[in-house]
Protein backbone atom coordinates (compact mmCIF):
# COMPACT_ATOMS: atom_id res chain seq x y z
CA UNK A 1 0.00 0.00 0.00
CA UNK A 2 1.18 3.48 -0.50
CA UNK A 3 1.11 4.63 2.47
CA UNK A 4 3.58 7.24 2.57
CA UNK A 5 2.40 8.52 -0.49
CA UNK A 6 -1.34 8.86 1.05
CA UNK A 7 -0.03 11.23 4.31
CA UNK A 8 2.13 13.33 1.60
CA UNK A 9 -1.10 13.94 0.05
CA UNK A 10 -2.59 15.30 3.21
CA UNK A 11 0.59 17.31 4.07
CA UNK A 12 -0.39 19.10 0.14
CA UNK A 13 -3.79 19.59 1.20
CA UNK A 14 -2.55 21.12 4.74
CA UNK A 15 -0.08 23.48 2.84
CA UNK A 16 -2.89 24.41 -0.01
CA UNK A 17 -5.19 25.26 2.83
CA UNK A 18 -3.38 26.88 5.46
CA UNK A 19 -3.87 24.61 8.20
CA UNK A 20 -0.94 23.57 10.68
CA UNK A 21 -2.43 19.85 11.38
CA UNK A 22 -5.00 17.26 10.53
CA UNK A 23 -6.69 15.15 13.18
CA UNK A 24 -7.90 12.08 12.15
CA UNK A 25 -10.11 10.04 14.21
CA UNK A 26 -12.30 7.90 11.67
CA UNK A 27 -10.59 3.89 11.89
CA UNK A 28 -11.21 3.81 8.35
CA UNK A 29 -9.39 6.89 7.60
CA UNK A 30 -6.86 5.90 9.85
CA UNK A 31 -6.28 2.51 8.11
CA UNK A 32 -6.32 4.45 4.69
CA UNK A 33 -3.23 6.68 5.93
CA UNK A 34 -1.12 4.09 8.07
CA UNK A 35 -1.90 0.53 7.24
CA UNK A 36 -3.88 0.11 11.15
CA UNK A 37 -6.99 0.82 11.85
CA UNK A 38 -7.95 2.74 15.24
CA UNK A 39 -6.60 5.54 17.37
CA UNK A 40 -5.81 8.63 16.64
CA UNK A 41 -3.78 10.23 14.09
CA UNK A 42 -2.37 14.26 13.85
CA UNK A 43 -0.45 15.02 10.53
CA UNK A 44 1.66 18.27 10.13
CA UNK A 45 2.99 19.91 7.56
CA UNK A 46 6.31 19.01 8.29
CA UNK A 47 6.62 16.54 11.08
CA UNK A 48 6.58 12.46 10.91
CA UNK A 49 3.00 11.97 11.70
CA UNK A 50 2.06 10.78 15.09
CA UNK A 51 -0.03 7.59 16.04
CA UNK A 52 -1.53 7.41 19.42
CA UNK A 53 -2.85 4.23 20.56
CA UNK A 54 -3.85 2.75 23.71
CA UNK A 55 -1.86 0.17 25.60
CA UNK A 56 -3.81 -2.71 24.19
CA UNK A 57 -3.67 -1.71 20.67
CA UNK A 58 0.32 -0.92 20.68
CA UNK A 59 2.01 -3.90 20.31
CA UNK A 60 -0.14 -4.33 17.04
CA UNK A 61 0.46 -0.94 15.68
CA UNK A 62 3.77 -1.51 15.82
CA UNK A 63 3.76 -4.58 13.55
CA UNK A 64 1.35 -2.69 11.06
CA UNK A 65 1.95 0.82 11.23
CA UNK A 66 3.54 2.24 8.22
CA UNK A 67 5.61 5.79 8.49
CA UNK A 68 4.39 6.84 11.89
CA UNK A 69 5.77 7.85 15.24
CA UNK A 70 3.21 5.53 17.86
CA UNK A 71 2.59 7.04 20.96
CA UNK A 72 1.43 4.86 23.66
CA UNK A 73 -1.45 6.19 26.17
CA UNK A 74 -0.41 4.77 29.72
CA UNK A 75 -2.96 3.12 32.05
CA UNK A 76 -2.83 6.48 34.13
CA UNK A 77 -4.08 8.31 31.72
CA UNK A 78 -7.21 8.76 29.32
CA UNK A 79 -6.59 8.82 25.47
CA UNK A 80 -8.65 12.53 25.26
CA UNK A 81 -6.10 13.67 28.07
CA UNK A 82 -3.07 12.20 26.12
CA UNK A 83 -3.98 13.13 22.76
CA UNK A 84 -4.47 17.15 24.42
CA UNK A 85 -1.26 17.55 25.92
CA UNK A 86 0.06 16.34 22.47
CA UNK A 87 -1.51 19.06 20.78
CA UNK A 88 -0.61 21.78 23.09
CA UNK A 89 3.17 20.11 21.96
CA UNK A 90 2.70 20.43 18.72
CA UNK A 91 1.06 23.62 19.51
CA UNK A 92 -1.41 24.44 15.74
CA UNK A 93 -3.02 27.49 15.55
CA UNK A 94 -5.38 25.65 12.74
CA UNK A 95 -6.77 21.92 13.16
CA UNK A 96 -8.81 19.94 10.67
CA UNK A 97 -9.97 17.29 11.92
CA UNK A 98 -12.64 14.00 10.16
CA UNK A 99 -14.82 13.07 12.78
CA UNK A 100 -15.02 14.80 15.80
CA UNK A 101 -18.19 14.76 18.70
CA UNK A 102 -19.72 18.12 20.11
CA UNK A 103 -18.21 17.79 23.34
CA UNK A 104 -14.69 17.45 22.14
CA UNK A 105 -14.92 19.91 19.74
CA UNK A 106 -15.63 22.68 22.58
CA UNK A 107 -13.08 21.35 24.30
CA UNK A 108 -10.61 22.10 22.08
CA UNK A 109 -12.00 25.38 20.68
CA UNK A 110 -12.33 26.15 23.90
CA UNK A 111 -8.83 26.14 24.39
CA UNK A 112 -8.08 28.38 21.52
CA UNK A 113 -8.11 25.78 18.67
CA UNK A 114 -9.50 27.23 15.15
CA UNK A 115 -11.09 23.82 13.82
CA UNK A 116 -12.48 23.22 10.49
CA UNK A 117 -14.49 20.21 9.25
CA UNK A 118 -11.74 18.54 6.40
CA UNK A 119 -13.47 15.48 6.14
CA UNK A 120 -14.71 15.77 2.61
CA UNK A 121 -10.27 16.02 1.46
CA UNK A 122 -10.29 12.52 3.27
CA UNK A 123 -13.47 11.07 1.04
CA UNK A 124 -12.27 12.80 -1.63
CA UNK A 125 -8.86 10.54 -1.68
CA UNK A 126 -10.41 7.70 -0.42
CA UNK A 127 -12.14 7.85 -3.78
CA UNK A 128 -9.99 7.24 -6.40
CA UNK A 129 -8.73 3.70 -5.74
CA UNK A 130 -4.96 2.83 -6.60
CA UNK A 131 -4.00 -0.08 -8.48
CA UNK A 132 -3.17 -2.44 -4.65
CA UNK A 133 -7.24 -1.32 -3.75
CA UNK A 134 -8.70 -2.02 -7.27
CA UNK A 135 -6.67 -5.72 -7.06
CA UNK A 136 -8.36 -6.26 -3.88
CA UNK A 137 -11.76 -4.78 -4.78
CA UNK A 138 -11.71 -7.57 -7.57
CA UNK A 139 -10.77 -10.54 -5.62
CA UNK A 140 -13.47 -9.53 -3.31
CA UNK A 141 -15.68 -9.50 -6.07
CA UNK A 142 -14.81 -12.83 -7.03
CA UNK A 143 -14.92 -14.26 -3.66
CA UNK A 144 -18.84 -12.84 -3.63
CA UNK A 145 -19.50 -14.19 -7.01
CA UNK A 146 -18.49 -17.29 -6.25
CA UNK A 147 -20.80 -17.43 -2.60
CA UNK A 148 -23.86 -16.18 -4.79
CA UNK A 149 -23.16 -19.32 -6.90
CA UNK A 150 -23.18 -21.62 -4.21
CA UNK A 151 -26.40 -19.94 -2.47
CA UNK A 152 -28.13 -20.36 -5.76
CA UNK A 153 -27.50 -23.33 -6.57
CA UNK A 154 -28.94 -24.55 -2.71
CA UNK A 155 -32.34 -22.96 -3.43
CA UNK A 156 -35.30 -25.25 -3.90
CA UNK A 157 -38.92 -25.51 -1.99
CA UNK A 158 -38.67 -25.95 1.17
CA UNK A 159 -35.39 -24.40 2.34
CA UNK A 160 -35.43 -21.46 5.06
CA UNK A 161 -34.42 -18.49 4.68
CA UNK A 162 -31.70 -19.35 7.47
CA UNK A 163 -30.39 -22.31 6.24
CA UNK A 164 -28.95 -20.43 3.68
CA UNK A 165 -27.67 -17.80 5.25
CA UNK A 166 -25.94 -20.79 6.89
CA UNK A 167 -24.34 -21.79 4.06
CA UNK A 168 -23.42 -18.43 3.87
CA UNK A 169 -21.62 -18.28 7.07
CA UNK A 170 -20.16 -21.43 5.81
CA UNK A 171 -18.11 -20.58 3.37
CA UNK A 172 -17.23 -17.31 5.55
CA UNK A 173 -15.66 -19.51 8.17
CA UNK A 174 -13.76 -22.34 6.16
CA UNK A 175 -11.82 -19.36 4.11
CA UNK A 176 -11.16 -17.30 7.05
CA UNK A 177 -12.96 -14.32 5.53
CA UNK A 178 -15.26 -11.75 6.74
CA UNK A 179 -18.93 -10.09 5.58
CA UNK A 180 -18.71 -6.58 4.43
CA UNK A 181 -22.39 -6.30 5.84
CA UNK A 182 -24.76 -8.87 7.15
CA UNK A 183 -26.16 -10.84 4.50
CA UNK A 184 -29.76 -10.48 3.19
CA UNK A 185 -31.65 -13.16 2.13
CA UNK A 186 -35.57 -12.40 2.20
CA UNK A 187 -38.37 -14.45 -0.18
CA UNK A 188 -41.74 -13.83 -0.79
CA UNK A 189 -43.40 -10.74 0.64
CA UNK A 190 -40.19 -9.91 2.80
CA UNK A 191 -38.28 -9.62 -0.66
CA UNK A 192 -39.77 -6.25 -0.51
CA UNK A 193 -37.67 -5.32 2.81
CA UNK A 194 -34.42 -3.44 0.81
CA UNK A 195 -32.81 -4.49 4.21
CA UNK A 196 -34.65 -7.60 5.48
CA UNK A 197 -32.91 -10.09 7.71
CA UNK A 198 -32.83 -13.77 7.02
CA UNK A 199 -35.17 -15.73 9.25
CA UNK A 200 -36.91 -18.69 9.90
CA UNK A 201 -39.44 -18.75 6.91
CA UNK A 202 -39.87 -21.08 4.15
CA UNK A 203 -39.03 -20.85 0.86
CA UNK A 204 -41.87 -22.08 -1.10
CA UNK A 205 -42.91 -22.45 -5.10
CA UNK A 206 -43.00 -19.21 -7.19
CA UNK A 207 -41.82 -16.77 -4.92
CA UNK A 208 -39.33 -14.53 -5.27
CA UNK A 209 -35.64 -14.68 -3.72
CA UNK A 210 -33.61 -11.43 -3.31
CA UNK A 211 -29.88 -12.01 -1.72
CA UNK A 212 -27.61 -9.44 -0.90
CA UNK A 213 -24.46 -9.96 0.11
CA UNK A 214 -20.42 -8.92 0.27
CA UNK A 215 -17.31 -10.20 0.75
CA UNK A 216 -14.08 -8.28 2.47
CA UNK A 217 -11.04 -9.22 1.05
CA UNK A 218 -7.43 -6.90 3.08
CA UNK A 219 -10.20 -5.34 4.40
CA UNK A 220 -11.91 -3.83 1.35
CA UNK A 221 -15.65 -4.44 0.28
CA UNK A 222 -17.89 -5.58 -2.13
CA UNK A 223 -21.56 -5.22 -3.05
CA UNK A 224 -23.79 -7.31 -4.94
CA UNK A 225 -27.83 -8.53 -5.63
CA UNK A 226 -29.38 -10.82 -7.55
CA UNK A 227 -33.25 -11.35 -7.21
CA UNK A 228 -34.56 -14.40 -8.86
CA UNK A 229 -38.10 -17.07 -8.99
CA UNK A 230 -38.29 -20.36 -7.23
CA UNK A 231 -40.35 -21.93 -10.17
CA UNK A 232 -42.45 -19.41 -12.11
CA UNK A 233 -44.14 -16.13 -11.88
CA UNK A 234 -44.56 -14.30 -14.87
CA UNK A 235 -45.51 -10.85 -12.68
CA UNK A 236 -42.30 -11.18 -11.32
CA UNK A 237 -40.52 -12.14 -13.94
CA UNK A 238 -41.44 -9.29 -16.04
CA UNK A 239 -40.54 -7.11 -12.99
CA UNK A 240 -36.68 -8.92 -12.70
CA UNK A 241 -36.81 -8.01 -16.73
CA UNK A 242 -37.63 -4.31 -16.40
CA UNK A 243 -34.79 -3.70 -13.00
CA UNK A 244 -32.29 -5.63 -15.18
CA UNK A 245 -32.77 -3.68 -18.15
CA UNK A 246 -32.75 -0.51 -16.02
CA UNK A 247 -29.53 -1.38 -14.40
CA UNK A 248 -28.25 -2.02 -18.22
CA UNK A 249 -28.57 1.43 -19.12
CA UNK A 250 -26.94 2.62 -16.03
CA UNK A 251 -24.10 0.62 -16.98
CA UNK A 252 -23.92 2.02 -20.30
CA UNK A 253 -24.05 5.27 -18.55
CA UNK A 254 -21.23 5.06 -16.09
CA UNK A 255 -17.72 6.96 -17.17
CA UNK A 256 -15.24 8.92 -15.48
CA UNK A 257 -17.09 12.53 -15.83
CA UNK A 258 -20.44 11.93 -15.39
CA UNK A 259 -22.66 13.83 -12.74
CA UNK A 260 -24.01 10.33 -10.55
CA UNK A 261 -27.07 12.32 -10.72
CA UNK A 262 -27.32 12.05 -14.65
CA UNK A 263 -26.86 8.04 -14.51
CA UNK A 264 -29.77 8.09 -11.51
CA UNK A 265 -32.08 9.78 -13.85
CA UNK A 266 -31.98 7.64 -16.65
CA UNK A 267 -32.55 4.62 -14.47
CA UNK A 268 -35.89 6.73 -12.92
CA UNK A 269 -37.42 8.04 -16.40
CA UNK A 270 -37.15 4.39 -17.49
CA UNK A 271 -38.67 2.78 -14.76
CA UNK A 272 -41.17 5.51 -14.49
CA UNK A 273 -41.65 4.91 -18.38
CA UNK A 274 -42.80 1.10 -17.28
CA UNK A 275 -45.05 2.12 -14.84
CA UNK A 276 -42.70 1.68 -11.48
CA UNK A 277 -43.31 5.14 -10.43
CA UNK A 278 -41.94 5.70 -6.77
CA UNK A 279 -41.84 2.27 -5.99
CA UNK A 280 -37.68 2.55 -6.76
CA UNK A 281 -37.25 4.36 -2.97
CA UNK A 282 -33.44 4.59 -2.76
CA UNK A 283 -30.85 5.34 -4.26
CA UNK A 284 -29.21 3.88 -7.46
CA UNK A 285 -25.76 3.24 -5.91
CA UNK A 286 -22.89 4.10 -4.02
CA UNK A 287 -19.05 4.14 -3.65
CA UNK A 288 -17.25 1.23 -1.50
CA UNK A 289 -13.82 0.45 -0.86
CA UNK A 290 -12.84 0.15 3.33
CA UNK A 291 -16.27 0.95 4.04
CA UNK A 292 -19.48 -0.71 2.58
CA UNK A 293 -20.98 2.75 2.17
CA UNK A 294 -18.65 5.87 0.88
CA UNK A 295 -19.22 8.47 -1.62
CA UNK A 296 -19.99 8.73 -4.16
CA UNK A 297 -23.62 8.59 -4.00
CA UNK A 298 -25.76 8.91 -7.17
CA UNK A 299 -28.91 9.40 -6.43
CA UNK A 300 -31.34 12.46 -7.67
CA UNK A 301 -29.62 15.06 -5.54
CA UNK A 302 -25.90 14.40 -5.94
CA UNK A 303 -23.60 16.75 -6.58
CA UNK A 304 -20.65 14.10 -7.41
CA UNK A 305 -19.15 13.60 -10.94
CA UNK A 306 -17.83 10.19 -11.43
CA UNK A 307 -14.00 9.69 -11.43
CA UNK A 308 -11.72 7.17 -12.70
CA UNK A 309 -10.56 4.37 -10.85
CA UNK A 310 -13.65 4.61 -8.08
CA UNK A 311 -15.47 1.74 -7.61
CA UNK A 312 -19.42 1.89 -7.24
CA UNK A 313 -22.44 -0.08 -7.21
CA UNK A 314 -25.41 0.46 -9.49
CA UNK A 315 -28.53 -1.48 -7.78
CA UNK A 316 -31.87 -0.77 -9.34
CA UNK A 317 -34.60 -1.86 -7.35
CA UNK A 318 -38.87 -2.11 -7.31
CA UNK A 319 -40.57 -2.90 -4.47
CA UNK A 320 -44.67 -3.45 -4.25
CA UNK A 321 -45.56 -3.56 -0.29
CA UNK A 322 -46.60 -6.78 1.38
CA UNK A 323 -46.20 -8.63 -2.60
CA UNK A 324 -42.61 -8.89 -3.56
CA UNK A 325 -39.40 -6.49 -4.17
CA UNK A 326 -36.94 -6.66 -7.16
CA UNK A 327 -33.42 -5.30 -6.94
CA UNK A 328 -30.37 -6.39 -8.82
CA UNK A 329 -27.03 -4.65 -7.75
CA UNK A 330 -23.28 -4.74 -9.25
CA UNK A 331 -20.03 -3.30 -8.32
CA UNK A 332 -17.96 -1.67 -11.20
CA UNK A 333 -14.40 0.74 -11.56
CA UNK A 334 -15.35 3.43 -13.03
CA UNK A 335 -12.84 3.80 -16.13
CA UNK A 336 -12.19 6.92 -18.27
CA UNK A 337 -15.22 5.93 -21.12
CA UNK A 338 -16.36 3.35 -19.57
CA UNK A 339 -17.13 1.14 -16.46
CA UNK A 340 -16.29 -2.20 -15.71
CA UNK A 341 -18.47 -5.21 -13.98
CA UNK A 342 -16.35 -6.63 -10.94
CA UNK A 343 -19.09 -8.98 -9.61
CA UNK A 344 -20.44 -11.58 -11.30
CA UNK A 345 -22.49 -15.18 -10.93
CA UNK A 346 -22.63 -18.22 -13.65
Amino acid sequence: MHYLHRVECVKKILTDENTDLFMITDPKNVLYLTGFEGGKLFISQDDEPILIVSALSFEEAEDVAKGVHIQRVPLSESMKNFSLNVLKELRPKSIFYDDLSVSDYLSLEALGFKLRDGSRYISHLRRRKDETEVEYIRRAAELTGELMEILMAHIKPGIRENDLAKEADIFIRERGLEYAFPVIIVSGFKSSYPHGKPSLKTISECEPVTIDLGVKYEGYCVDMTRSFIVGRNPEYETVLEDVTNAQGLALNCVKAGIQCRDVDRVVREFLDSKGYGELFIHSLGHGVGLDIHEPPSLNPLSEDILMENEVVTIEPGIYFKNKFGCRVEDTVLVLKDRCKVLTSDK
